[in-house]
């Protein structure tokens, strides 16, 4: 595992910024796509020491993962295909993270 450092801190960034996004978007659906760009960011924060933002990060992991409704509806209004979304975060956290941590994450939560 690297250390938290800044020039590690945009790593997983590149799998949400690869493609080159030229969908017109209004207000609201800027407002939803920062939304998602905060849950991209919040699970990658598992391993962060403050206890608050780990369990943050868990909710936010879960919350990808289970699929359900809310999660497909806040993509639709983003234009953020849900099934891409889900498959560049699993991808990303299990390359970052061990499978342990990973194991425990969703331990607590099922």
């Amino acid at each position: 595992m690297p250390k938290k450092s800044r020039r590690h801190s945009t790593a997983p960034d590149a799998y949400w910024f690869t493609e080159a996004d030229a969908t017109e978007r209004c207000n609201r659906g800027m407002l939803w796509l920062r939304v998602i760009e905060q849950v991209w960011k919040d699970c990658h924060d598992l391993d962060n020491n403050d206890i608050y933002k780990a369990r943050e990060a868990e909710h936010a992991l879960i919350w990808v993962i289970q699929n359900n409704k809310d999660f497909d509806a806040v993509c639709g209004l983003a234009d953020i295909d849900p099934k891409e979304f889900r498959s560049k975060v699993i991808t990303s956290v299990s390359e970052r993270y061990s499978r342990q941590l990973l194991t425990q994450v969703f331990a607590r939560h099922l």
